[in-house]
């Protein structure tokens, strides 16, 4: 039994589609992905960003005390702890 000319064409439109639906999921997930690592990315370059803000009010907030041990007047301390909330607010958000 020998298919017909209209039979054969509805038959490659088909596997056609059939391969453009593949195509098209694939697409996406691999789309889907990609976006998925980006938020990652820019996650990890949020809580590197906020480490180093926190070293850096540390390191302050050290050089103000150790400044104040040895001179131990007033205006040396007011730096450190002027620093001392937003620290222990970017502890608290990397924390929870």
């Amino acid at each position: 039994m020998r298919f017909s000319f209209d039979s054969q064409v509805i038959t490659a439109f088909v596997s056609a589609a059939l391969a453009v639906v593949v195509l098209t999921a694939m697409t996406w997930s691999v789309a889907d992905e990609a976006s998925r690592a980006g938020e990652s990315v820019a996650h990890s370059h949020e809580v590197l960003n906020g480490l180093a803000r926190i070293r850096g009010d540390t390191l302050q907030i050290e050089l103000s005390s150790q400044n104040f041990r040895l001179s131990a007047t007033r205006p040396s301390c007011r730096n450190g702890i002027r620093a001392l909330p937003a620290a222990s607010c970017c502890w608290r958000r990397f924390a929870g």
